[in-house]
């Protein structure tokens, strides 16, 4: 078991200005992955103790502003959660895939503001740090049987399987057995439409 497969990962999502102002939208977490990529990330992150949130929130954007970042961005950190600590691991100086999930809780077009950020740098003035609503979960599905070695990384047919997501929601300790069955519904379903589409 390596460091990064023991220690949960949580990012921050950011915004930084022309004006030297950065703001941050909450944080994820990105703890559950396979093969370093992200299975599934949930905003705001139900792991993160409030606060080690608030000095990680803090600590992304004085990353940012030390280093004089302008656009939107996401900060990586590793947490010892027994020991209260948290390790700076990299920052991705775009918008991930997984962006939809902050604004869903904080009603941001992350979008929209780095493409003003852009066309109008001087004129643009960020918002304030919004308030987070709600809850969000994105999950990533792949066409791959994990079980079977000798076909890693190679797509296989048949239906989507999502019996174990109950338990992968329950051991990210979402805590509340009624919204964690109901996100399992809303996710089934949803894979249901994606695979009558095709």
């Amino acid at each position: 078991l390596s460091l990064h497969d023991a220690l949960p990962i949580f990012e921050v999502q950011i915004l930084a200005d022309h004006h030297g102002v950065v703001l941050h939208l909450g944080e994820r977490d990105c703890s559950v992955q396979r093969r370093f990529q992200k299975l599934i990330e949930e905003a705001p992150a139900a792991l993160l103790p409030l606060s080690l949130r608030a000095e990680i929130c803090a600590s992304a954007v004085m990353l940012a502003q030390k280093a004089g970042y302008r656009n939107a961005g996401t900060v990586e950190y590793i947490v010892d959660q027994e020991a209260k600590r948290f390790y700076f691991l990299e920052m991705n100086t775009r918008l991930q895939v997984e962006h939809p999930v902050t604004e869903l809780v904080t009603g941001t077009d992350l979008v929209r503001a780095q493409i003003l950020q852009a066309q109008f740098p001087k004129e643009c003035i960020l918002p304030n740090t919004p308030l987070l609503h709600g809850h969000a979960i994105e999950v990533r599905l792949y066409a791959e049987d994990p079980a079977v070695r000798a076909r890693l990384f190679q797509q296989v047919e048949g239906g989507v399987d999502a019996t174990r997501l109950q338990e992968i929601l329950n051991a990210n300790a979402l805590g509340d057995d009624a919204l964690t069955g109901e996100m399992v519904a809303r996710v089934r379903a949803e894979m249901e439409k994606a695979l009558t589409l095709g």
